[in-house]
């Protein structure tokens, strides 16, 4: 750890997390970082009954 982040644990580690969470705020934290959500690339399927081709059968066991 850089000594700017060990300073920073230090002075937050006897807190309360309110106190933590407005330390770190004004020192500019956004908070936990949000995953980017990626569309999932999918293949278009074909419109129903376009395609006589095509055949579909569902066995429930």
């Amino acid at each position: 750890m850089s000594d700017a982040v060990k300073q920073i644990t230090e002075a937050v580690a006897g807190s309360s997390e309110a106190e933590a969470a407005s330390v770190l705020a004004n020192l500019g934290v956004q908070g936990p970082r949000k995953p980017k959500r990626s569309a999932a690339a999918r293949t278009p399927l074909p419109a129903s009954r376009e395609c006589s081709r095509i055949r579909s059968q569902i066995e429930w066991v």
